[in-house]
């Protein structure tokens, strides 16, 4: 949690890690820029939450999905579990909403991304 002072917050967000089920984020989108991470590109997004400022790396998933969502807009990601592919791997399935529409921009079922998955 960021460290407040005198009513002031930290201009240093803190790093959101997608680790137990129903982890979440919610808040204004303030900045988002495609970066390196372990040789791949990622998505890195910073967020003005309720609790203050909070970045986090995208996964493939959300990575299509934050397409969608523009600078300014109020947003939301839940960590919804992971799941397994036929080759024994696993991967983290998320739920993306996007303010003021029905639906999420992910159907939870197929992991699809759309406009009203």
């Amino acid at each position: 949690m960021p460290k407040e002072t005198n009513n002031r917050q930290s201009l240093i967000p803190t790093q959101v890690k997608w680790e137990n089920e129903g982890d979440a984020i919610e808040g204004v989108l303030v900045h988002k820029e495609m970066t390196m991470y372990k040789d791949q590109q990622r998505g890195r997004y910073l967020v003005k939450a309720a609790g203050g400022l909070k970045v986090f790396l995208g996964t493939f998933q959300i990575d299509q999905a934050m397409v969608m969502v523009e600078t300014g807009q109020y947003f939301g990601v839940t960590y919804l579990g992971s799941e397994g592919t036929t080759k024994g791997n696993s991967f983290k399935t998320f739920d993306i909403w996007l303010a003021g529409q029905e639906g999420s921009l992910v159907d939870t079922a197929t992991g699809e991304i759309g406009t009203n998955a």
